[in-house]
C-alpha cells in the first residue's frame, strides 16, 4: 500500500539543497545516450536522466523539469543557466530574490544589439562543436532567406536537404474528387469562402453563371458539398463551361478554424449565414483574386495577398501557443497552423539515421535565429551570446521557481508493505 509521508521543514530543505547540489555537479559532466551513440555535456539533459534521490525527485525535481521543458521549448540553451543559478542562490544562502535576480540582470550587456549575420557565425563557432551539426547551420544561413520560420520534418532520405518555399501551403484533408490530374492550378483566380454547407445548385447559381461568362477561374473552399451539386460542378469543368474548383473541407478538428487562417492569407471575406451573408449577395460584390493558387491532394498553395493580416494572425497563434504547455493536445494543432501561415520557410529534411547530438544542436541553433529579431545580449561572465527574449523568459521563470521552491513544504506518498 502507498501511505503518506510527512517531512518537517528544515529537514525537507536540507535534503533538496543537498539533491540540487549533487544533480548538478554530475550534469556537468558528459553523458551518454542511446547505447552510448549521444553524449552531451548540457548541463539540463543531464540532470532531466538523473534519478538518485527518493524525496528531491518525487518534489523540488518535479517543478524544475517541468520548468525546464517550458524554457527548452521557447528558448533552447537557457535550460543550463537556469539550473546553475538556481544552484548558485541556494548555495549563497541568498534570502532576498529580487535583490538576486538583479545581481543576474547586472551580469548582461545594458545595451541590446540589433541582429546581425556577424552573431549567428559567432553562435555556431562558440556553441556548435560536431562537425555535421556546424555543416548544415552553416548551410541554414548561406541559402534561408532572412526572416522565415524553420521546421524540422522526419524522413527516409539518405541525405539532409533543406527546402525553401516563399509559398503559403494549407495542409488540409478535403474531397479530392473535382481534381482533374494531379492538381488545379492556376495564376489567379477568384476565391470565395463560406463557412458551410453548399446544398444546392441554387445557392452557387449566380457564380456558376458568372463563370460561365467571364471564364474566370473561380474557387470555392467550403465545409461540405451536396453530392448532386458536385456533379453539376464536374460535368461543366468537362465540357469547358466552366473553371471551378470546390474544395469540400473534412470535418475534423484541424479545419475548424481553417476559413479564418485562409481569409487571413487571401484577405478575402468568410460568407457566414450567422452574420447573415449568403453567397448570391457576395458574388455581386468583386470577389477576392489570389495568385499562383494550386489545389492538390498535399493541400492547399498559394502567394499571400501584401497585408499585415496574415502576420497579425500569427503573432495572436503564437501568443495562444506560447500559454499553452507542451503537452497540452492543442499545441501541436496551434503550431501547425502558424507552420500554414508561414509564407517564408525553411523545412529541413534530416537523413534518417542522423545522431540525436546533431538534432539537439540544430534545434538550439534554429530557436537561437528566430528569436533573434527580439535583439542580442552577451553575458558578462562566460561572454556568449544569448537573445532579449531568452533573458526575459528566464528571468521572469527563475524568479518564478524560487519563490514556489522557497515555499513549499513537504508531504509524499510512500510505498510500505
Amino acid at each position: 500500500m502507498k501511505f503518506v509521508k510527512l517531512y518537517e521543514e528544515n529537514d525537507f530543505k536540507i535534503n533538496y539543497l543537498t539533491g540540487i547540489n549533487e544533480y548538478i555537479k554530475k550534469s556537468n559532466l558528459d553523458t551518454l545516450y542511446e547505447h552510448d551513440t549521444f553524449a552531451t555535456n548540457k548541463v539540463y539533459l543531464n540532470f532531466l536522466n538523473q534519478k538518485n534521490n527518493f524525496i528531491f525527485d518525487r518534489s523540488v525535481k518535479k517543478i524544475l523539469e517541468s520548468e525546464l521543458f517550458k524554457l527548452e521549448s521557447t528558448s533552447a540553451g537557457i535550460g543550463d543557466i537556469f539550473l546553475s543559478e538556481i544552484n548558485n542562490y541556494f548555495q549563497g544562502g541568498n534570502d532576498d530574490i529580487d535583490k538576486f535576480i538583479k545581481k543576474i540582470h547586472s551580469r548582461w550587456n545594458s545595451k541590446v544589439e540589433l541582429f546581425q549575420k556577424s552573431h549567428i557565425t559567432e553562435f555556431i563557432n562558440n556553441n556548435v562543436n560536431n562537425s555535421m551539426s556546424k555543416s548544415i547551420c552553416q548551410n541554414i544561413l548561406e541559402y534561408s532567406p532572412a526572416g522565415c520560420s524553420y521546421y524540422v520534418n522526419k524522413s527516409n532520405r539518405s541525405r539532409n536537404s533543406i527546402k525553401i518555399s516563399q509559398k503559403i501551403i494549407f495542409d488540409v484533408k478535403f474531397d479530392f474528387d473535382l481534381i482533374k490530374g494531379n492538381s488545379w492550378k492556376r495564376t489567379e483566380s477568384k476565391i470565395l469562402l463560406v463557412d458551410g454547407y453548399i446544398d444546392s445548385v441554387g445557392e452557387i447559381h449566380h457564380l456558376l453563371h458568372k463563370a460561365s461568362e467571364d471564364l474566370n477561374p473561380y474557387l470555392i473552399i467550403c465545409k461540405g458539398i451536396r453530392e448532386e451539386v458536385k456533379s453539376t460542378v464536374i460535368h461543366n469543368n468537362n465540357r469547358n463551361a466552366i473553371d471551378v474548383m470546390i474544395v469540400s473541407l473534412e470535418t475534423n478538428e484541424e479545419n475548424v478554424n481553417i476559413l479564418n487562417d485562409i481569409s487571413s492569407a487571401t484577405c478575402a471575406d468568410i460568407v457566414s449565414a450567422l452574420k447573415g451573408d449568403t453567397i448570391s449577395n457576395s458574388i455581386k460584390k468583386e470577389l477576392t483574386i489570389v495568385k499562383n493558387i494550386s489545389i492538390s491532394k498535399k493541400g492547399i498553395t498559394l502567394i499571400p495577398s501584401e497585408n499585415n493580416s496574415i502576420k497579425h494572425q500569427r503573432e495572436f497563434l503564437i501568443s495562444k501557443r506560447n500559454n499553452l504547455n507542451y503537452s497540452d493536445p492543442n499545441y501541436a494543432y496551434i503550431n501547425k497552423r502558424i507552420k500554414n501561415l508561414s509564407n517564408k520557410r525553411a523545412e529541413l529534411y534530416f537523413k534518417s539515421n542522423i545522431k540525436r547530438e546533431v538534432k539537439v544542436d540544430i534545434d538550439y541553433f534554429l530557436k537561437f535565429i528566430m528569436n533573434g529579431a527580439t535583439g542580442i545580449v552577451r553575458d558578462k561572465k562566460s561572454n556568449k551570446l544569448y537573445t532579449y527574449k531568452d533573458i526575459v523568459i528566464f528571468t521572469n521563470s527563475l524568479k518564478s521557481i524560487l519563490n514556489v521552491i522557497e515555499n513549499i513544504g513537504c508531504c509524499l506518498l510512500e510505498d510500505s508493505c
